[in-house]
């Protein structure tokens, strides 16, 4: 009775951070487009290929604020107050990463509502990336490595063309015509493909990789969250993922209040990489009697509910 009391409390009290800001979603779009800017700008007038090389990488990190981060609250409806915009809008986070706002929904909305289940796309996925082929995989191969040799664009293309209609491909040629047709026309073509393109091909897919793996795998509570400043700061909350997967309508700007006033510091709370790195790849017993247990990477898991390999 007391943990219905409590649950019940929690939920009364979770609907005081489900409140929508436009402001602070349109602020943090546009400062992600302006740091993307800025980086571009900064590797043109340093002339310095190390430095290109860092710019890349920063801006690949800023793509994932935008192109996960800002698409997934927009996926919940909860950037903004008016539900419509979040498609309408698509073109300042989702279009220039060829995917639709409803094509990501519908993948992400299949997780939520079979969460941990062997209709999960999450479960398929670490089947794929190689979690689940032994008992003790390889996770430097499977973490660093795979993405080393292109791996992950790999994914992210086929996850494009398989779950793209008609419309979306629509949708997405519309929205690069213009683009390409300017971009020739007064000649800055070869930079679009320096400074967007070669992120979002070769860095921007990595940290969506990582950050799949760092969510559930091996998550004894079923969800991790990465609670670091840093990473939470520049990826929106992205990493207080826990109280998202139990409350999914509370924005973005409110993640990090609701995680301190809910008590969301559970056994699977980690400050950022490292501890996301020490958490994966530590050999977990079974979990608790009654416990949630979201470890699709165990081959007992598989062997008891599905079979994918």
């Amino acid at each position: 009775m007391q943990t219905v009391r409590e649950d019940l409390s929690n939920r009364l009290n979770a609907c005081d951070f489900t409140s929508r800001n436009d402001l602070l979603a349109f602020l943090a779009i546009t400062s992600d487009w302006l740091i993307i800017f800025f980086l571009a700008q900064l590797s043109e007038f340093s002339n310095c290929f190390a430095v290109t090389i860092c710019c890349w990488i920063m801006i690949g990190y800023f793509q994932f604020a935008l192109g996960e981060a800002i698409v997934h609250d927009a996926s919940h409806r909860n950037l903004f107050r008016v539900p419509e915009w979040h498609d309408r809008l698509d073109f300042l986070y989702a279009l220039p990463f060829f995917m639709t706002i409803r094509q990501w929904r519908k993948e992400h909305n299949n997780h939520h509502q079979n969460f941990g289940s062997i209709d999960d796309h999450i479960v398929a996925d670490y089947v794929s990336f190689g979690l689940t082929s032994s008992s003790n995989p390889n996770l430097y191969w499977i973490c660093f490595c795979r993405p080393l040799l292109g791996l992950c664009l790999v994914g992210r293309i086929r996850w494009i063309i398989e779950t793209a209609t008609r419309t979306d491909w629509q949708r997405m040629f519309f929205f690069w015509l213009p683009i390409v047709i300017l971009s020739v026309s007064y000649g800055f073509l070869y930079q679009i493909f320096l400074y967007w393109f070669i992120p979002l091909l070769f860095v921007f897919p990595v940290f969506l990789y990582w950050s799949e793996i760092g969510d559930h795998y091996r998550a004894r509570s079923g969800t991790r969250s990465r609670t670091g400043i840093c990473y939470n700061l520049f990826w929106h909350n992205n990493g207080y993922h826990a109280v998202h997967h139990r409350y999914p309508r509370i924005p973005f700007h409110q993640l990090a209040r609701a995680h301190r006033s809910l008590a969301f510091d559970n056994t699977d709370a980690v400050t950022g990489w490292v501890g996301t790195w020490q958490s994966i790849s530590s050999q977990l017993d079974d979990p608790p009697a009654g416990e949630m247990v979201f470890r699709p990477a165990t081959k007992h898991y598989l062997d008891k509910n599905c079979d994918l390999e």
